[in-house]
C-alpha cells in the first residue's frame, strides 16, 4: 500500500487536502503541525490513550490542546488493523474505542511525481518510530549480539565482542529510548575514551533530556511525576502556567506549563517538564541544576534570574514546589 515516511514529506511537491497520520510521538506531532499550518486537515491515529505516552501526561496534555485548537484531529485509543491498496490510493482500516471503520487515502502514491500538477486528496504518514538496520552488518560474524531493538552494549558501551563499542541509535535496550542526536555524541565521547583508555565510563541517563519541536515546544529532563511515584519517591510538585510569566504575557505565548518534581525529604530535583514557547531553551535550567553538586533545585532557587524572560518561569515552578505562597515574579 502507499504510505509515506517523514523524510518523503520533505520532498513532497503538492499539498494534501487530508494527511493521515499513525503514531503519536514527536515526528507525528511536527509535522503534522507543519502540514496543518501549511494548509491540510490532519487527522492522528494514537494507539494509546494519549500522545507521547512516555512523557508526563499532564504536559502532554497541554500540548494535545493547543494542537486540537488549531483543528488537528488527535484520534486516541485507534489501531490500525490493516492497510490496503485501493485504486491508486490506500484505505486503512482502524479500530477507535472499539468501533471499526474505514479512512480512505485516494493519491497517496504522488511523491516524488515531478508530473503531477494537481493536488493530492490525501496522504498517509507512518511515524510510528524507526528500526536500526542491525541485520544488514554481517554483527555475527565478528560476534556482536543484537536483538529486534538494536545492538546489546554494557554499561560501557561494550558489545559483546571485547574490541568492538557502538553508541547511538543503533542501541537497543535501556539505551533505545533516547534516539537522540545529543545522546548519540555523549555515546560517542564516553565510547571513544573507554576504547582508547580503559576509563570505564558510564551513560548516566537520569539526567537525558529531550525535546519536540511543536508549537508550543515540549521539553523534559529526569523522571516524570508517575515515574517518580512508580520509584518509590515522596514527591513534591510545582506548577507554573505560561500566563503568569511577564514575558509570555507581553508577547502573546501564554499556552503552557512548567511542572517540576522534587524529592519532598531533600529537595532534589528528580525531573522537570515544560510545554511552552521555547521549551527546548528553558529546560536547560533544569539540566544544569540535576548534574550540579548534589542535585538540589538550590541552584535554580538561589539564582537571580533577568526580567522579563521566559526562564522566570523556571524559577516560579521551582519556588511553588512544597509551598502555598505564589511565586515571587508571578504576573
Amino acid at each position: 500500500p502507499n504510505y509515506v515516511v517523514s523524510d518523503d514529506l520533505l520532498e513532497l511537491r503538492q499539498l494534501p487536502e487530508h494527511l493521515i497520520i499513525v503514531g503519536g510521538g514527536a515526528v507525528a506531532l511536527e509535522f503534522g503541525q507543519i502540514y496543518r499550518r501549511f494548509g491540510s486537515r490532519v487527522t492522528m491515529l494514537v494507539r494509546g490513550d494519549r500522545i507521547l505516552r512516555q512523557e508526563d501526561a499532564e504536559i502532554a496534555a497541554v500540548l494535545a490542546e493547543a494542537l486540537a485548537a488549531e483543528g488537528i484531529e488527535i484520534l486516541t485509543n485507534t489501531q490500525v488493523v490493516q492497510v490496503q491498496p485501493a485504486g491508486d490510493g490506500t484505505n486503512v482500516h482502524v479500530e477507535s474505542d472499539g468501533r471499526p471503520h474505514v479512512i480512505a487515502c485516494t493519491c497517496c502514491a504522488l511523491i516524488d511525481r515531478e508530473e503531477a500538477d494537481r493536488q493530492p486528496e490525501s496522504a498517509m504518514l507512518t511515524a510510528t518510530g524507526r528500526r536500526a538496520q542491525t541485520d544488514r552488518l554481517n554483527l555475527a560474524q565478528v560476534g556482536v549480539q543484537f536483538g529486534p531493538d538494536g545492538i546489546w552494549v554494557d554499561d560501557e558501551l561494550r558489545t559483546s565482542a571485547a574490541n568492538i563499542w557502538a553508541v547511538g541509535d543503533v542501541l537497543g535496550g535501556v539505551h533505545a529510548r533516547y534516539k537522540y542526536t545529543h545522546i548519540a555524541v555523549e555515546h560517542g565521547l564516553i565510547a571513544a575514551e573507554n576504547a582508547l583508555t580503559g576509563a570505564g565510563r558510564t551513560m548516566d541517563y537520569r539526567a537525558a533530556p529531550g525535546a519536540v519541536f511543536t508549537d508550543p515546544e515540549l521539553a523534559f529532563v529526569g523522571l516524570t511525576e508517575h515515574e517518580a511515584l512508580e520509584a518509590g519517591y515522596t514527591i513534591q510538585v510545582g506548577r507554573h502556567p505560561a500566563e503568569r510569566i511577564g514575558r509570555a504575557r507581553v508577547m502573546g505565548e501564554t499556552r503552557g506549563l512548567i511542572k517540576t518534581v522534587a524529592e519532598a525529604e531533600t529537595g532534589k530535583l528528580l525531573g522537570m517538564h515544560i510545554c511552552a514557547h521555547n521549551a527546548g531553551e528553558m529546560i536547560h535550567a533544569g539540566i544544569v541544576a540535576m548534574n550540579a553538586g548534589d542535585g538540589s533545585l538550590d541552584p535554580i532557587l538561589n539564582a537571580i534570574f533577568i526580567h522579563p524572560t521566559m526562564m522566570e518561569g523556571v524559577q516560579s515552578s521551582a519556588e511553588v514546589v512544597g509551598s502555598d505562597e505564589p511565586a515571587r515574579m508571578s504576573h
